[in-house]
């Protein structure tokens, strides 16, 4: 599978995910490899996750669409920047909707 940024991106692009239910997620699975790797009937033990949610989960359209935002980055130079990585600013971290940085 690929990087855990690659999978974040991904997961972001799922309808009814934002950055705040992502983060619950990578921490309910404990990492977003092991969230998509998930069957259909773990992904419905999560708390107050609808199934057209879930159905998104299980798409490939999401990687379609990160692997065309990567592409671009990688064209333009610009490094998107997860909340877990070494070099995103400690004090975004605290955030609870910590947004991916695209530098």
């Amino acid at each position: 599978m690929k990087d855990e940024s690659y999978l974040l991106c991904a997961l972001l692009l799922v309808p009814g995910i934002g950055n705040s239910n992502a983060r619950t997620l990578i921490h309910y699975f404990g990492s977003v490899e092991k969230l998509f790797s998930a069957s259909k009937d773990e992904l419905l033990t999560i708390p107050d996750m609808g199934l057209k949610t879930i159905n998104a989960l299980l798409e490939k359209r999401p990687f379609e669409e990160a692997d065309a935002i990567l592409a671009k980055c990688k064209i333009h130079d610009i490094t998107p920047i997860p909340y877990f990585h070494i070099n995103y600013p400690y004090r975004l971290k605290e955030l609870k909707d910590s947004p991916v940085l695209f530098i």
